[in-house]
């Protein structure tokens, strides 16, 4: 008897343990993936990260993005590493302040993700003529001697007013900790990417040839345009290129959103839009060339409300007459405005 309730006290004490170790378990509710498009560069050329953040949980959250920041604490910065005999040492980190001209009013900016849902965003080091204009570009390139090294970003969100509404801050050392089911449980510190593995070399790289893709042949009209910087006919392609539906096509979608050599990157659609017509549908994108890179607003205006022709169909209901005219199209798309920025 004595020895059955022993085993029964070690069991029960046992679970406890158990049990208090799964509440201080928890799931990290943000992964980040860190991928370079060229692993072998020198100092003097622009270098183009991507960084993808995924909703790891299991419900719809918002996650909180660079936008247009242009002052006070980096959400994103770069640390590199030499390793050696499997050691890694830290050899810079890039300041966490970010240091841009703040004339204009910027913000970090929302993103909604479905559960396991990713969106990506670009970083540039060494892109010198939008260093000081955009975030994407406010990351120096570091003096370091040539060699190979292992780069990581961390994305600490905690010194921006913002975070408060999306993340709960998870304390790593307390025994209780809380948790926040509204909110993506992110760790106290910081979330760090992958490592990624580059080399910095001394001279230029030579730039690898383009396969030619069903979207981007060799004599692609609209990689052509970019590179001689005519910006009217890039407008232009892609407006003849939208298109959208309400039933058959619910997004805009066409060949200028496919991979092009000349694109950089082109920012996803917006969460949502409202449903009463007209409304608008806004994207950024990222074009580049030989002479650097280009940042551009666009925004389509969907539906059109025929106002004449309404207030015509009107006076006919008024005079009993019915009038065969057409007021509206829910299936207008049209691009109405494409400015740099």
């Amino acid at each position: 008897m004595k020895q059955t309730i022993q085993l029964l006290s070690a069991l029960l004490l046992f679970l406890s343990i158990a049990k208090a170790g799964r509440a201080n378990l928890y799931v990290i509710g943000l992964s980040l993936k860190l991928e370079c498009t060229q692993s072998t560069f020198s100092k003097d050329e622009i270098v183009q990260f991507n960084l993808t953040l995924t909703n790891a949980s299991e419900k719809r959250h918002s996650i909180l993005l660079p936008g247009s920041q242009n002052k006070g604490p980096k959400l994103i910065h770069f640390s590199f590493f030499s390793v050696k005999n499997n050691f890694y040492t830290e050899v810079y980190r890039e300041s966490e302040i970010i240091d841009m001209d703040s004339k204009q009013v910027g913000s970090s900016t929302f993103k909604r993700l479905n559960p396991k849902e990713s969106c990506t965003i670009p970083l540039f080091l060494n892109d010198k003529a939008n260093y000081a204009k955009h975030i994407e570009a406010n990351h120096p390139m570091p003096n370091l001697p040539l060699g190979q090294y292992e780069v990581l970003v961390w994305y600490t969100p905690w010194g921006d007013s913002m975070s408060k509404y999306v993340y709960h801050k998870v304390a790593e050392f307390k025994t209780e900790r809380t948790f926040d089911p509204e909110k993506l449980n992110l760790p106290e510190t910081a979330l760090i990417s992958n490592y990624v593995t580059i080399n910095i070399i001394d001279k230029k790289t030579e730039q690898k040839k383009f396969k030619t893709m069903a979207f981007c042949p060799k004599n692609c009209s609209y990689c052509t345009a970019i590179e001689k910087n005519n910006w009217a006919k890039v407008a232009n392609i892609i407006d003849r290129q939208s298109y959208y539906h309400k039933t058959k096509h619910p997004h805009s979608d066409s060949s200028w959103r496919q991979t092009h050599r000349n694109i950089a990157w082109c920012s996803e659609g917006p969460d949502m839009v409202l449903s009463s017509l007209p409304t608008w549908y806004s994207r950024s994108m990222i074009f580049r060339n030989s002479k650097g890179y280009h940042y551009y607003s666009l925004t389509w205006q969907m539906g059109k409300i025929y106002h004449y022709r309404s207030r015509l169909r009107m006076l006919g209901r008024m005079l009993h007459l019915k009038l065969p005219i057409k007021c509206e199209e829910q299936d207008y798309f049209r691009l109405v405005s494409f400015s740099s920025y």
